[in-house]
């Protein structure tokens, strides 16, 4: 059975959202997810909406590569931890990505909405990631 990993961003639902930072940088919050259900954009974010309406749904893929826990999503926040380096905001799931680097990552992500992850292609997002968050 395929599951699904969307990547969403905070705020993103508006054109132009961001956050601002205290050095007064701008910037967005992302995170992976998994879910056993293919949702539509819709669906994803209203799963967010009694805690976070602004969201904004940038990919959704499937894959079969871990069908056991931990998932695709999961495994990619721990690669973004662990091998790229950036901390979650206060432990949680989510990370900041400040706005020139985020629209990078957001049109590379864009590339990968409706794709299956494969053994082959796995490197290929992993790369995506560093490239836009280092």
């Amino acid at each position: 059975m395929s599951r699904y990993t969307y990547f969403i961003v905070s705020p993103g639902y508006d054109a132009g959202s961001f956050i601002r930072y205290p050095d007064g940088a701008e910037g967005c919050y992302v995170k992976f997810g998994d879910t056993k259900d293919v949702f539509d954009e819709p669906g994803i974010r209203a799963a967010y909406m009694t805690h976070n309406p602004d969201i904004g749904v940038v990919a959704v893929m499937g894959s079969d590569l871990y069908p056991e826990p931990p998932y695709l999503g999961t495994r990619l926040k721990q690669f973004i931890r662990t091998e790229i380096g950036i901390a979650p905001v206060r432990n949680g799931e989510w990370f900041s990505v400040q706005t020139r680097a985020m629209v990078g990552l957001f049109n590379a992500m864009l590339a990968w909405n409706n794709r299956h992850v494969t053994p082959s292609n796995l490197q290929a997002l992993h790369d995506t990631l560093s490239r836009h968050l280092r």
